[in-house]
């Protein structure tokens, strides 16, 4: 039986060998990383933001100010250092 582990590095590769196929540009192995993370979450990972989400809109439903997704995510950008 192949190992958890295994599977993921195999789901990995494939990924990358995808990225680099279609010409993507390129990223750094930590970004590829991150990417890869975002796209295969587990179940309680995926359940855990659809929480987090419900409870920012509950917030703001309640009148929380929030703030723009052009403010955070300048704020991440230079948080990584992520270029525009």
């Amino acid at each position: 039986m192949e190992s958890l582990a295994y599977s993921e590095l195999c789901l990995f590769r494939d990924f990358l060998n995808a990225k680099l196929a279609c010409g993507e540009s390129p990223v750094t192995p930590e970004q590829a990383l991150d990417e890869f993370r975002i796209l295969h979450l587990s179940k309680e990972e995926l359940e855990d933001s659809v929480a987090a989400i419900r409870e920012s809109i509950a917030e703001i439903d309640a009148g929380a100010p929030g703030k723009l997704a052009s403010e955070y995510m300048a704020e991440v950008r230079a948080r990584y250092g992520w270029d525009d």
